[in-house]
């Protein structure tokens, strides 16, 4: 019961923190209206991206929760957070390709030069950068000291000196080549994918001679490039709040008397990086749910006019 509740509680604190954030946080950049008759196709194309948002957010809550509960001795819970973030990345890219037309329109072709960095929030992507520097990091240290456990399972197992008492101890498991190998594995495929979405999204056609089209097509275009980077950032922070926690949780517990003073302060630090970490993992999702709530606010004058004045020459 005690080993259960200690691994329900932190799934719990992150629920409560992300519905509290969820409850605080407004959403700064509210959707552009879309005359729905003098433009169909973005109609569409808003609809699509938000139901694909939707779909994939429930797919990946069971895909992680089955790959959590499938995998042996703990390697899926090592896996889930790439899972869950590589469907919702999955869910982008299979909305923007069924929009792929949906802001083209009969007419005169304007010439564009869009680049992905245009779409990206620079906030977030420095943040994913330095998360995954930490975590690749993480996993080297903790891979090089790790040893095979009582079983002979490679990386799974770390040993020390004791000070009083005994001639060594062994902390398992441990996040050696055991888990981190299949964990990267499936971080680099997140990778992957989300350069595949971002291509997709960025790439994806649009008549860009109309600014009505232009202003609520970047609007869907930077969110789904959002969604995709915030879901990389849940994978990374994932993956480096629960080893760490472990970890550090872990090593602090060793007490006074077991163990060098050395590994209890790396306990206590990673122990502070998990929880930081944890707090982040909370933003990552906020920025997920609610693409735009990270970002700076959108110059909504400058689209209301646009919008404005092709009704206006509609009507004249």
């Amino acid at each position: 019961m005690s080993g259960g509740f200690a691994l329900a509680l932190p799934l719990v604190a992150l629920v409560a923190c992300l519905a509290v954030v969820l409850w605080a946080v407004p959403r700064r950049r509210a959707l552009v209206a879309v005359d729905e008759a003098a433009h169909p196709g973005l109609a569409r194309l808003r609809r699509s991206t938000l139901l694909g948002r939707g779909v994939a957010m429930v797919a990946g809550v069971i895909a992680a929760v089955a790959t959590a509960s499938t995998g042996g001795l703990g390697r899926g819970f090592a896996l889930a957070p790439a899972v869950f973030a590589a469907v919702q990345i999955v869910g982008v890219l299979a909305a923007d390709l069924l929009a792929r037309d949906d802001a083209r329109t009969q007419g005169t072709a304007g010439l564009e030069v869009r680049r992905v960095r245009d779409f990206s929030p620079p906030r977030l992507v420095r943040f994913i950068v330095a998360t995954g520097a930490v975590l690749a990091l993480f996993l080297a240290w903790a891979g090089v000291v790790a040893v095979p456990d009582d079983l002979g399972r490679a990386g799974r197992a770390l040993t020390y000196s004791c000070t009083v008492g005994c001639d060594h101890g062994t902390l398992s498991p441990w996040p050696g080549s055991y888990y981190s190998v299949p964990m990267v594995a499936a971080l680099l495929l997140v990778l992957v994918l989300a350069g595949t979405a971002v291509g997709a999204t960025v790439r994806r056609p649009r008549n860009g001679a109309a600014p009505e089209i232009v202003a609520v097509d970047d609007v869907v275009r930077r969110r789904s490039v959002e969604s995709v980077l915030a879901a990389v950032g849940v994978a990374f922070t994932g993956s480096l709040a629960g080893t760490a926690l472990l970890v550090g949780g872990r090593l602090a517990g060793l007490g006074a008397n077991h163990g060098p003073a050395a590994l209890q302060v790396v306990g206590w630090s990673t122990l502070l990086a998990g929880l930081a970490a944890l707090v982040w993992l909370v933003w990552c999702l906020v920025a997920l749910l609610l693409p735009g709530a990270s970002a700076k606010p959108a110059p909504r004058s400058l689209l209301a006019s646009l919008l404005t004045s092709g009704r206006e020459r509609a009507r004249g």
